[in-house]
């Protein structure tokens, strides 16, 4: 088995990499580490009309990194796993879960992938997808107003407080730990380019 790591900042273009490259092999599969997002008691926000969480959602706090190093591990030895599935228009994790079996290639992506060391360490490669401000900032307010019902007061507030604040103190260090580092602003299918996509099907 081989698990590979996709790091970088909020759309960047992180999970259309990963599936750029699950689509180009046989037996892969995709864990979002926003999967494990932890879910704790909600407040009521007036401003946005939506309900948030006293949780900072780009700290490394945020995420229940030891259920997801556990299940890497499983993977890793051939055991299956019960994923978490997290709801972001209610920032709920669901009470369903999803099974992912240990297939040759799992991919592993999200902002904070390469934070913990002992995950970190269970990498056979690391990517790190690399994209400016501007483009991720126009990219997050689409994919929040659009996907995740958000308004665009509430994409801006959110980007200033937190998703650049912490961009910068937990994500862009993280580019060290790289094997690759990949511009998010290419062309999708210039993307694969720049990594050894056939050390990967041998």
């Amino acid at each position: 088995m081989i698990i590979i790591g996709i790091a970088g900042g909020t759309a960047s273009g992180k999970t259309t990499f990963a599936h750029l490259l699950k689509d180009r092999l046989e037996n892969a599969s995709i864990i979002s580490v926003d999967s494990y997002y932890k879910t704790l008691s909600q407040i009521d926000n007036a401003h946005s009309g939506v309900k948030l969480f006293k949780l900072d959602f780009d700290s490394p706090d945020s995420i229940e990194h030891p259920l997801l190093l556990e299940h890497l591990v499983a993977l890793r030895n051939g055991q299956s796993i019960e994923c978490p599935c997290y709801d972001f228009s209610t920032f709920l994790r669901r009470s369903d879960t999803l099974r992912i079996d240990p297939t040759d290639v799992i991919i592993v992506e999200g902002i904070l992938t390469f934070y913990w060391k002992e995950i970190r360490d269970i990498f056979d490669y690391k990517i790190f997808i690399d994209a400016s401000d501007e483009i991720r900032f126009k990219r997050r307010l689409v994919r929040d107003v659009q996907e995740r019902g958000r308004t665009e007061d509430f994409v801006i507030n959110q980007w200033n407080k937190s998703v650049q604040p912490g961009h910068a103190r937990y994500c862009a260090p993280l580019k060290q730990y790289a094997d690759y580092v990949i511009s998010g602003e290419l062309p999708i299918n210039d993307m694969l380019k720049y990594f050894p996509l056939t050390s990967l099907m041998s």
